[in-house]
């Protein structure tokens, strides 16, 4: 078999083993695969994370009230993440009807982008159908 058929047939079969395993209808677009990225990063911070529920309550409270957007600040590693990460599955697990947005400054490498910050609001209403 000449040295080009040969190459062919190799790329030809490597291709086609990539495919199977890999399907290309499968693979996520950029938002998807942003949101997952999250998904993934929020799972690893509830794994570490002791709850208090003091704050909890005052997690709850806030989101039950009509009052503004709620800031939460601390230093590099305080658990800010942790905390909210907690607290969204607690708060999910009772209210299944309201849209939570969720986007963690620093989870990825493209999370702190301006232009990805207001993403996530959009997909969170595309997949609630708001």
């Amino acid at each position: 078999m000449p040295h080009r058929s040969l190459a062919a047939k190799v790329q030809e079969d490597l291709e086609a083993a990539i495919e199977a395993e890999f399907p290309k209808a499968e693979v996520p677009d950029e938002l998807t695969h942003e949101t997952l990225e999250h998904e993934d990063f929020a799972a690893s911070r509830r794994a570490v994370y002791v709850k208090q529920d003091k704050l909890f309550k005052e997690l709850d409270a806030h989101a039950a009230s009509d009052g503004p957007p709620l800031v939460i600040e601390g230093a590099a590693g305080s658990g800010k993440s942790a905390l909210l990460a907690n607290w969204v599955e607690h708060w999910r697990a009772t209210h299944e009807q309201d849209v939570i947005i969720t986007h963690y400054v620093g989870a990825t490498s493209k999370s702190s982008e301006r232009c990805m910050l207001g993403r996530p609001d959009c997909r969170a209403m595309d997949r609630s159908g708001s």
